[in-house]
């Protein structure tokens, strides 16, 4: 476990870390597991089922007569499964062209209106396992009690109002450490599925980020809630032979049981999908221009076809032959990990000479028509090639489907394709695959021997490949899985070099010059491939952060002004009428300190209570000047229009510019701001359309968000974006929103000292203090991001100057 402070952190974490590695080896990459119920831990989705065709079919019988249409397992999963009772009345009822009032929730059963017809269905439904009782699904009940023993958190999110009774009654409830159920979300007011608000409140309940959370569903509108929290795992449980649906929607790895899956599988999936978030870039989809790259070079071994095991055992059997009549049967036997330290990815004879001297051990180089066995680096080469046609001809060829998919999909939209190989059996291997006409150039080691090419990380053969299709380097895109080929491309200036980490190496491959890294192409597309070609050409690197949030006031627009005289006019008003003329007056420091960044209810409390005056909250209907905070409230809403009107509303260029850099750079943005009129200030400032997503003051009201120095906004925001705050910019002006910057453990928290207020924001958490963006750069953002990320904080320096005697010789 690596942690930058202990912080926070209790002895139930190191209790739980502890016996998550010694059940599963290792401490998992997730802290909690959210299940739903029906369908997931019950089986109860038939008994529900059941009880809404009796309620169904009841109602249409009795509204159409015998001759009515019959209420099917189809229109259960498609209109009724996984959502609240009266959305999935409505829902289907919607689906039949009928439309009844919604009525109340207390409506008597039977009551023709989308509340009673739902009343109905909770008899039915309670009859029905009466009769039938609960069974709960074995293996989903030893996974529950799995995660529990490793001191992984475990809660139950279902639309269902009967879940406690369900849980109960099947044994269960005792293994839930949260419960958001039906009657939970109707207290709360959460939405039901498809919104991710039961998820997220669940983990929120058990202390753990939504990233760092897996749920569990059966339903298509579950997968799709889970999706969209930005969960980091979503488990389909396709308990209706649904699995391409569930995946189209949202599920990471789908299944018909949990069966025999492990922990450790979950914890590889999780880290898996982590990976493949990390290369995603979430830059808004191009239209109406030409591709930014003409074609497309791939590496053979670990790229198109799983040959490298079957490279390594040829290695392993080749070089532990040689060794053992060497050294006698005391030898030190050929590795794993010396097959990708001196082997993998170079040519044979390099690899040979290579692994070698790795063990002290000279031979002459000899001729390569040396007779295979010769003690020579290519007499000991030659023999491997026999093996490797040997383990070939037992295990066979496969090839990784969605690196075949895209090389299809690229010869489709005209790119051209080739590949470009140190094996001498690359045509051999890509004719027995199926695969050798779809490319339209091969550059491998019988071409390079012929043409006297240096192997990699020398770029000679991908730069040849790419001269034969007549394609530039800067447009064309390398694919390689090993250190040297992404060197290659490095080194030979092409347009993008994607990693594909196959041995999960995938720092080791971004170190080394991949652009981009991802364990597998899996579900990424051509769109994907042109995006991140267009990032490299405009901004010359990739970021390492994914996302970036901006406040409103003081850093986007200069209303900071406009607020303040209008809190001012509020307050001078308000404190007039109730002390008269000789009132302290509402001050620049008054608003800097009690108001600014906060909720607008919040910051009239915060300084009223700084006068020592207290007032009823009241209702946020109060009439503005009404004698409660609300009431002051709504007043300051009016006078800030009124000087908004008068003053109009001026831009920061810095911050604006920087959001048009990070739009093209493919970073998503968004606003996270205090302020209910934020639609409307960016809308009239020509902005809004820069922004992902909104999270503001009447967003805030309707999910009931803490205020800064509280991060619910930030989080909420990131969230929206698909964003983990470690991977998050957050830029602020105001102390309470540094401070929400630093509480929600954003990758780096910019503050912008517009009042001179340079060390309050450092103090309070800035990384980065800034007067204005100024003529800062991304680069600039970039190493600030990695600097914190790698030693935890900013340093306060750029650069380092070293005397050359006696200091480096």
């Amino acid at each position: 476990v690596v942690l930058d402070d202990w912080g926070d952190h209790t002895l139930r974490d190191l209790d739980n870390w502890f016996r998550s590695k010694r059940m599963v080896g290792r401490v998992p990459d997730y802290d909690c597991a959210i299940f739903d119920l029906d369908g997931v831990i019950t089986q109860t989705a038939k008994v529900h089922s059941l009880a809404w065709k009796a309620t169904f079919d009841d109602y249409l019988r009795n509204r159409d007569g015998d001759g009515f249409q019959e209420f099917t397992d189809q229109d259960y999963l498609t209109y009724v499964d996984g959502k609240p009772r009266y959305d999935g009345v409505q829902s289907f009822l919607q689906s039949r062209g009928i439309n009844v009032p919604f009525g109340d929730k207390s409506d008597p059963a039977g009551k023709e209106t989308v509340c009673g017809i739902g009343n109905v269905k909770n008899d039915k439904f309670l009859e029905v396992l009466d009769m039938r009782g609960v069974d709960p699904y074995p293996s989903s009940v030893r996974l529950l009690k799995e995660l529990r023993a490793a001191g992984i958190r475990v809660g139950v999110a279902s639309s269902s109002k009967n879940c406690e009774f369900v849980l109960k009654k099947a044994g269960l409830l005792n293994l839930m450490e949260t419960r958001v159920d039906g009657v939970v979300s109707s207290e709360l007011g959460l939405k039901g599925k498809p919104a991710p608000d039961i998820f997220l409140t669940a983990a929120k309940n058990l202390g753990c980020s939504p990233e760092r959370t897996i749920v569990f569903e059966d339903a298509v509108s579950g997968v799709q809630a889970g999706a969209k929290g930005g969960f980091g795992l979503v488990v389909g449980l396709a308990r209706e032979n649904n699995e391409d649906e569930l995946k189209s929607n949202g599920a990471d790895v789908v299944f018909d049981d949990w069966g025999d899956h492990t922990l450790a599988e979950l914890h590889e999936w999780v880290c898996r999908k982590r990976a493949r978030n990390t290369a995603v870039s979430y830059l808004k989809q191009y239209v109406g221009r030409d591709p930014s790259f003409d074609c497309a070079i791939f590496d053979l071994d670990g790229v198109i076809t799983q040959t490298a095991k079957v490279h390594s055992r040829a290695w392993k059997a080749t070089f532990d032959e040689f060794l053992s009549k060497r050294l006698g049967r005391g030898f030190q036997e050929f590795t794993d990990l010396d097959y990708l330290t001196y082997v993998d990815g170079k040519p044979r004879y390099d690899g040979v000479q290579s692994f070698l001297q790795s063990r002290g051990i000279v031979l002459a180089f000899g001729d390569k028509d040396d007779p295979a066995g010769a003690e020579t680096v290519c007499g000991i080469g030659n023999v491997k090639n026999g093996k490797f046609l040997e383990v070939l001809n037992t295990e066979g060829i496969e090839p990784y489907p969605s690196t075949v998919r895209l090389i299809k999909e690229l010869r489709a939209a005209g790119v051209r394709v080739g590949v470009a190989s140190s094996s001498k059996n690359c045509e051999f291997v890509l004719k027995t695959a199926g695969l050798l006409e779809l490319m339209e150039t091969r550059v491998d080691g019988v071409v390079s021997l012929a043409m006297g090419l240096e192997g990699k990380p020398a770029p000679d053969i991908f730069l040849t490949a790419a001269k034969n299709l007549g394609c530039s380097p800067e447009r064309t895109i390398v694919f390689e899985d090993a250190v040297s080929g992404v060197q290659a491309g490095a080194k030979g200036g092409f347009g993008l070099v994607v990693g594909l980490a196959r041995e999960d190496n995938q720092d080791e491959l971004t170190a080394n010059g991949a652009d981009v890294v991802m364990a597998d192409w899996g579900g990424h597309t051509l769109l994907n491939l042109d995006k991140w070609v267009a990032i490299k050409q405009a901004v010359g690197f990739f970021p390492s952060f994914s996302c970036a949030i901006f406040d409103l006031d003081g850093v986007i627009t200069q209303t900071a002004k406009v607020h303040s005289l209008a809190w001012q006019a509020t307050f001078n008003e308000y404190l007039t009428n109730c002390q008269g003329k000789t009132f302290q007056g509402f001050s620049t420091q008054d608003y800097l300190t009690y108001v600014d960044g906060k909720p607008r209810y919040d910051g009239v409390q915060s300084f009223l209570q700084s006068r020592g005056i207290c007032l009823e909250v009241g209702c946020k209907d109060d009439l503005p000047g009404q004698n409660t905070v609300c009431g002051i409230g709504n007043m300051k809403n009016g006078k800030f229009l009124e000087m908004l009107e008068a003053q109009g509303i001026a831009t920061y260029l810095s911050t604006v510019n920087l959001i048009k850099a990070l739009r093209n750079a493919g970073v998503r943005v968004g606003v996270a701001s205090s302020s209910k009129n934020c639609e409307f200030v960016l809308q009239t400032a020509g902005l809004l359309d820069f922004f992902e997503t909104l999270v503001d003051g009447v967003v805030s009201a309707e999910v009931g968000l803490g205020g800064k120095p509280a991060p619910d906004i930030l989080l909420t925001a990131a969230a929206n974006l698909g964003c983990s705050p470690e991977r998050t910019i957050v830029f602020e002006h105001a102390v309470s929103g540094v401070q929400a910057g630093t509480k929600g453990r954003f990758g780096l928290v910019i503050g912008l000292a517009r009042e001179d207020n340079q060390n309050e924001l450092r103090s309070n958490g800035a990384d980065v203090v800034l007067d204005d963006w100024g003529d800062h750069t991304l680069r600039d953002l970039d190493n600030w991001f990695r600097s914190k990320r790698m030693v935890g904080r900013v340093p306060d320096y750029d650069c380092a100057i070293f005397d050359l005697d006696g200091v480096i010789t």
